[in-house]
Formats: structure tokens, sequence, C-alpha cells
């Protein structure tokens, strides 16, 4: 009430005569500069030109500027180092900074997804001994692999934004995703960073706020796969739901195959409760493996989502995503995990919101009252079938509400 839409906004009705008329273009990446004595329409942050076009968001992205960076618990910045792979400086995480939670960041202004256009951040790095490099934009982090070797890696690792660093002020920060064991012992690892920045994204590369790539697989693109030995992966026809084109993966002997795709888990400001569903079909008695993070091949950076067995018929499950997945562009991987010739498809990948998972945003349903839908890393089956964590709506055993793990 009393809100009207102005460029992209929700503005008080008293405001907007002061404000740009004719009413910017969000298509041309403008905002009304209202600030100004005769409010005029204005390329968004990062954005300059005529037309507007994207030149960039982060100050110094090549690490040679110490005082560019907010640094914490011993991350720091090398301006001039001659180990590096494109620019003469890099940002340094080493052991006793990774392991007391070292940051190397900086809060830019970013425009909002209204605004401005798919992005993408480029990562040029190298990582040892610790559990890989996470990259944050506000509470939305990415998980990236270790490199062999020490190496820096041959490309940019690309990561698409999502929601959550988009619109107002945006903490992009380099870290380590968790504290690593050695950090209980003798302290190993190293993080360097040699060039960070904000690209737009390639056309299909990144999927909008609330969408998955290519989720119901009825035609190429959005998917990736990796296989190993006798294996296959791929998009099939007839094999989907209802006789559609599903994703596939399938193998004899002792091979491996993955697939993936990206999905944009909208924030819990645009999207209450997000949940995740989708359809599958897996050969009985055989066990498959759901994750969510970074998909390298069947090397991948990622953490459990559920582990299944398969039952030869469709089934449809919803999952309660947890908070850092909300405004986050995350892999939704399929992984076989028995050693039988076995085979998985899956169908019609879709978010979706879901009363049941609750609306906070800091600890996911705090009272176990998801059930049945199932919660991330909760519900597990192999190795051990006699052990089992699972989401019960039971009031006899609740101690409020109705239910319990």
């Amino acid at each position: 009430p009393e809100l009207v839409e102005q460029s992209g906004r929700c503005v008080a009705q008293e405001v907007t005569r002061s404000l740009c008329d004719p009413a910017c273009s969000p298509v041309a990446h403008q905002v009304c500069d209202g600030d100004m004595e005769a409010p005029e329409c204005v390329c968004a942050p990062g954005y300059s030109g005529v037309p507007c076009t994207w030149t960039g968001i982060l100050e110094d992205p090549g690490f040679e500027n110490q005082d560019a960076w907010t640094l914490t618990e011993g991350a720091g910045v090398l301006p001039n180092r001659q180990d590096i792979e494109v620019d003469p400086g890099l940002a340094r995480i080493e052991r006793s900074a990774a392991c007391n939670a070292g940051v190397v960041g900086q809060t830019v202004q970013m425009p909002s997804y209204e605004v401005a256009e798919p992005l993408v951040a480029e990562v040029t790095y190298r990582a040892e001994g610790l559990l890989g490099l996470a990259l944050g934009f506000n509470r939305a982090w990415a998980l990236l692999p270790l490199t062999t070797d020490f190496a820096w890696t041959s490309e940019p690792a690309r990561v698409c934004l999502g929601e959550a660093a988009y619109g107002g002020a945006i903490a992009v920060q380099l870290s380590t995703p968790d504290k690593h064991a050695s950090c209980f012992g003798e302290q190993e690892g190293e993080i360097n960073v040699d060039r960070l920045e904000i690209v737009p994204a390639e056309p299909g590369e990144c999927p909008a706020p609330g969408e998955a790539l290519n989720a119901a697989g009825e035609e190429d693109g959005g998917w990736e796969f990796d296989t190993t030995g006798a294996a296959e992966a791929g998009l099939v026809e007839g094999v989907g739901r209802g006789g559609t084109t599903g994703i596939r993966i399938a193998r004899q002997g002792n091979a491996r195959a993955a697939a993936s795709t990206k999905l944009s888990v909208p924030s819990s400001e645009s999207l209450k409760s997000p949940a995740l569903r989708f359809w599958w079909k897996g050969t009985n008695e055989s066990h498959f493996s759901f994750k969510l993070g970074r998909f390298d091949g069947v090397n991948l950076a990622a953490f459990p989502l559920d582990t299944v067995r398969g039952n030869g018929s469709d089934r449809n499950f919803v999952y309660c995503l947890p908070p850092w997945t909300h405004g986050n562009v995350v892999d939704l991987i399929f992984k076989l995990a028995s050693t039988e010739p076995t085979e998985l498809v899956i169908d019609d990948v879709e978010i979706i919101s879901d009363d049941g998972c609750g609306a906070s945003t800091d600890v996911l349903d705090p009272g176990f009252e998801a059930g049945p839908n199932r919660t991330m890393g909760v519900t597990t089956f192999p190795p051990f079938e006699a052990a089992t964590a699972t989401l019960r709506t039971d009031p006899s055993l609740a101690n409020a509400g109705s239910g319990v793990l």
C-alpha cells in the first residue's frame, strides 16, 4: 500500500514526483538518479558509456593494491609477485589464515537483477591442502575445488551470480569453505587468487532466479555429463516422465557416471520457503547419490543432498533447501552409487515454495517440522541400512509441534 513501481523499484507515491519522467529503462541498464536537482537516468552501478555497457564493479581485480581490499585473520594481498598467471599481484590465504577463517574481500554497490544482466565471477586461482576455495556474495557462497599440484587453473573458473549477489551493498569475499582437519595439528595448505573479475555471462550459461537450466531436458544444453569406462550419460528420448525426453546416466561394471544442471535458488524475500522437486526413476535396489555444490566431473566439490535407493518406479521427492542456498546458484548433481549395472533417469527439475520447510533464514527447519519433505543430508541409506536419520511427524514424541528427528 502507498507504494508504486518506478524504474524497477517500489517507492512512496510522493517521491515519484521528483523522480525521472519518463521512467528509466531497465533493459538499457539505467536507473534514476533522484539526488540530482533535475533527476535523470544514469547508468546502473558497474555500467558506463552510451549506451550503458558493463565495465566492471570490483576495484583492483588483479590484487595490485592491498588498500582496495579488507583483510582479516592474516589473509593478505601481495602486490608484486613473479609466480603469477595474469596480473603482478595475488591474494593469499596461507595456512594459519585459512585455519582462522581469514578473508580477502571488498564491498561493492551492485545493480539490481532487473536492471543488470546475468553475470558471472571469473576466478584464476590455485589451492592445495585445504578444502578448496570459497567465493561469497553476502551469504551466498560457491565452493571451488582444489587444483592439481598447486597449479593455477588453466582457464578462469566461472561462477554464476545468484539473486543474493545483486542489488545494493554486496560483500564479495574469498576464503576457505571450512576448517581443515590439519588445523588441529600441523597446519597445511594455501590458497592463492591471481584475478577475480565479474563479467557478463554467456547466453544460456546461468539460470534466472527460481529456475534450473533445461529443467525438463527437452532440448540440448544446460546439463553437464561425465563418465568413465563403460558408462553412458546424456539426454534420451522416451525415458522421461510420461515418455518425454529425460536425462539418463547408466553403467556396466566398475565405471562411473554423473550428470548436473544449475539451480538459481531465489532469496527467501523473493520466494518464501524455497524447496526443490524433481522426478526420478532408478534401477530396483540400486543406490544413487544426489549432491549440491560445484560440478567438475566425477571429482566434484559438493555437499550431500541425499542417498537413495531405487525401486524401478517413478518417484518425486521434495527437498527443503537450506539457507546457504537462498539467493545462490548451485549445481544439482546426480551420481551412480552402486557397483552393479544400473541406470538413473531424471526429469522436471523445479524450485517451489513449500510451507513445510519453514521460513527461518538461519537454521533450516529448527523444529523438525518439514516431514514428509526430505532435508539435505538428513536421510541416509548406505552403507549402514540399520542406521538411519529421518524426519518423523509424531506429536507423541515431539516436545512442541508434531515433528521430530
